[in-house]
């Protein structure tokens, strides 16, 4: 049976740059229950003249918690290469009070608490993200922190400018927050990475540099990662669940380095029906 298909008025806009932008949405009938890491799919009627009447629709990783009913919150880009994207193309032009179509919250990209027997999976969370890829990570984060899951996260953050790195505040702040949690805690560590350090716009940045999978990735003459090095010992699928969202080569270069180390997706479970990874990627 098909989803109905309601409204989405946009209700907040906030632009980091001309191509990034955090939206919060009204939706009708309200915010339903979802689970963290699912998707939005949102709609507009198609740009293309030749397709008149019919609608172009997107999908959009939720950045805010299932217990933020006030509205729902999306960490956007604009597509601009190679061409430029006829869906944020539209929604560029848009301003508070406009309104779209909304289909409804699905996705399996979500936070898996128990192991293949049953028992509470307790390992930790390394979840990296590629530009708005961080998105699901702070709706996991808001989430896990209110119900106090005593699990602890690494999110793991790349972008290109210190201006692309979305919620960096917010995930500092919890980050700060949880320091000096117990085993037993909640607790979230916040590693954000800049790719191109050197560029004006990047001035005074002390953090990691490179891209967000380098920072899993054993350099030349390195015994381990950088990553490992923060965490003071190696990842393995039995320390660790991994999570990783962004463009399509962020996600190939994550697991190129995962897999050989035994990790695997879910398409690739074993026979007790276990995996270690999830992947998530666009464009």
């Amino acid at each position: 049976m098909a989803k109905p298909v309601l409204s989405a008025q946009i209700t907040h806009r906030e632009d980091l740059n001309d191509t990034l932008a955090i939206f919060r949405f009204e939706l009708e009938g309200g915010v339903p229950d979802f689970t963290p890491g699912q998707f939005v799919t949102l709609g507009i009627p198609h740009p293309d003249p030749e397709k008149e009447g019919k609608m172009l629709w997107r999908a959009y990783s939720i950045a805010s918690a299932p217990s933020t009913k006030e509205h729902l919150e999306l960490y956007i880009r604009w597509a601009r290469k190679p061409i430029d994207g006829l869906f944020t193309t539209k929604l560029w032009e848009m301003k508070v009070g406009d309104t779209l179509k909304q289909r409804g919250i699905t996705g399996p990209f979500t936070v898996e608490d128990s192991l293949g027997d049953g028992s509470p999976d307790q390992r930790r969370l390394l979840l990296f993200g590629g530009g708005t890829g961080v998105a699901p990570f702070l709706s996991y984060a808001i989430e896990m922190q209110r119900k106090k899951v005593p699990r602890e996260l690494v999110v793991l953050h790349g972008a290109s400018y210190i201006e692309e790195l979305g919620y960096r505040e917010e995930l500092i702040e919890m980050d700060r927050q949880t320091a000096d949690a117990g085993k037993d805690e909640f607790r979230l560590r916040y590693i954000a990475s800049i790719s191109r350090p050197k560029e004006e716009a990047n001035a005074g940045w002390d953090g990691e540099v490179g891209r967000v999978e380098t920072l899993i990735q054993k350099q030349d003459g390195q015994e381990q990662s950088r990553l490992e090095e923060i965490l003071g010992e190696e990842v393995t699928r039995e320390n660790s669940f991994c999570h990783v969202c962004g463009y399509g080569a962020t996600c190939k270069a994550v697991e190129e380095v995962l897999k050989p180390r035994g990790f695997r997706t879910r398409r690739e479970k074993g026979e007790d029906g276990t995996y270690d990874m999830k992947v998530e990627s666009y464009g």
